[in-house]
C-alpha cells in the first residue's frame, strides 16, 4: 500500500517495542519485501526460519532482560550462518522496555534517546539514504505525537504492543 505511492522509494521499514519487536522478527521471516527492521527488546522468531530473512536488522536489548539476551547468541549465529545484514545493541545497565517514559522503574532517557537515534539513522540508511535522516527525525515527532495521542488511559500499552509499519518515503 504505502510502498505505490508515488512519493515512496519502495523501500518498507517496520519498528516494533516488546511484543511488537518479537513481531518485527516475524515480519523479517515472512515479507521479503521488508527493507528494514528494528527490534526493542522482541523475542527471537523461529530460528529454522532466519534463512528467510532479506531484510536488514537492528537489534536492540536491555543488559537486565535476560531472557531475552539470552536468545541472543542462537539468533546473532544463525543470521550469521545466513549471512543476514544485522547489528546487535545490548544497552547495558537497563531494563526491558527501557524505551517506555510511562513507567519511571524502567524509563532511561539517555538509553531510549541514543537506542531512537540510532534506529533512525539505520532506517534511513537502509530505506532512505543518508540525506535524508533530517526529513526521518522530523517523521518521528510525528509518528510520537501519534503515540501519545494514541496513548490514552492504557498506561503506555502502545509502547508494548507497538507495531508501526514506517515507509520513508522520499525523492
Amino acid at each position: 500500500l504505502l510502498a505505490a505511492r508515488p512519493d515512496a522509494t519502495g523501500k518498507t521499514g517496520a519498528v516494533g517495542f516488546c511484543w511488537g519487536g518479537g513481531v518485527v522478527n516475524d515480519l523479517a521471516v515472512s515479507v521479503p519485501e521488508l527493507a528494514a527492521g528494528v527490534v526493542f527488546y522482541g523475542r527471537s522468531p523461529d530460528l529454522a526460519k532466519v534463512p528467510q530473512i532479506k531484510a536488514r536488522l537492528l537489534i536492540q536489548h536491555a543488559a537486565r532482560d535476560t531472557r531475552l539476551v539470552q536468545q541472543l547468541p542462537d539468533y546473532e549465529a544463525a543470521l550469521k550462518a545466513a549471512g543476514i545484514r544485522h547489528e546487535v545493541i545490548v544497552y547495558p545497565d537497563v531494563d526491558h522496555a527501557f524505551h517506555n517514559d510511562t513507567s519511571a522503574e524502567r524509563y532511561n532517557a539517555a538509553a531510549a534517546k541514543q537506542a531512537w537515534d540510532k534506529a533512525v539513522a539505520f532506517l534511513a540508511a537502509e530505506t532512505a539514504g543518508h540525506r535524508q535522516t533530517a526529513a526521518i527525525e522530523r517523521n518521528h515527532v510525528g509518528i510520537l505525537i501519534r503515540i501519545r495521542r494514541h496513548r490514552g488511559g492504557r498506561a503506555g500499552s502502545i509502547h508494548v504492543f507497538l507495531v508501526r509499519l514506517l515507509e520513508f518515503h522520499f525523492r
